[in-house]
């Protein structure tokens, strides 16, 4: 049966507007996307079940009109609210009208399909965003509906071929932020986080990420020369105190430096323990410092 001939039947045997109190819903015999107008004699009432059907036959009819796809599949997909009740339709019907919307939008069937935005759009949709912030019950709903088994990716994890392919994309992105300094309230937020006591769990899956990973001479390279000048002996803010021979140093470093040491290594390994210390330095009591007497 087609679609004219499915509507013609129903207005022979039922009339227009004859469903009475059972719940039914108004169809536009010609689709609005055809130049279809709100005419009474464009208007029709279908039960539920006839108006999935009515659909449906429109669809199978027009397949390369995406609206009447689009329709189609909304219908078939149980999208309802409240004060409906639609149809639903069987495993079957559902399969069909999720093949049907699928060849209809994919591919060069797609609305985007080798399309780029201008730069003027562009500047439109950026400029209508700026300044729009979610409120913090938007961004915890949005926090809730990915957590935990909700997550897209919980329980999987990326074969060795996807990570390759995500990581040749990266190779030469510039980052957005290249070049933009954090502001005053990023440092602090940052200062905060760094400061907060880790897990041991934490503390361990970090001593173990990179062991046993050997970092390529460029890789090296890349640190020293970011690192070059920054967090200096004292500066950093990992440094330690150390007293010897009654004189305090900022670190094991100006430490090692004042007795004309090359490295520091030795230095730091008495004083955690991972190797004894000689009795030279026993007698210069080189320890942490504490607090307390000391030249600095």
């Amino acid at each position: 049966m087609t679609y004219d001939e499915f509507i013609q039947d129903t207005l022979d045997k039922r009339g227009r507007f004859a469903c009475g109190d059972a719940y039914h819903e108004r169809h536009h015999i010609i689709p609005k996307c055809f130049g279809g107008t709100n005419d009474e004699e464009n208007l029709i009432d279908l039960f539920a079940r006839k108006h999935f059907i009515a659909h449906r036959l429109l669809a199978l009819e027009n397949r390369n009109n995406r609206g009447l796809q689009y329709a189609w599949w909304m219908m078939a997909h149980n999208t309802v609210n409240s004060f409906q009740d639609r149809y639903e339709c069987t495993p079957e019907e559902y399969e069909e009208a999720k093949i049907n919307i699928h060849n209809a939008t994919s591919g060069e069937n797609s609305p985007h399909w080798v399309k780029k935005l201008s730069d003027d759009i562009k500047a439109k949709m950026s400029q209508s965003r700026t300044g729009q912030k979610m409120s913090d019950e938007t961004k915890r709903k949005i926090s809730e509906s990915k957590r935990g088994e909700r997550h897209p990716m919980y329980g999987k994890h990326h074969t060795d071929e996807a990570r390759a392919k995500m990581s040749e994309k990266r190779k030469g992105c510039v980052p957005w932020n290249t070049g933009i300094p954090a502001s005053e309230e990023t440092k602090a937020r940052l200062l905060e986080f760094a400061k907060r006591p880790k897990s041991e769990d934490f503390k361990k899956f970090m001593s173990n990420k990179f062991k046993g990973e050997p970092k390529s001479q460029e890789h090296r390279k890349h640190l020293s020369e970011s690192l070059t000048g920054k967090n200096a002996k004292g500066d950093s803010p990992h440094a330690k105190r150390v007293v010897s021979d009654g004189v305090v140093f900022d670190c094991i470093l100006s430490c090692a430096e004042y007795y004309g040491l090359k490295s520091s290594g030795n230095i730091g390994a008495f004083l955690n323990g991972t190797k004894p210390m000689p009795q030279k330095w026993k007698e210069r009591g080189l320890a942490w410092y504490e607090g307390g007497d000391g030249e600095e």
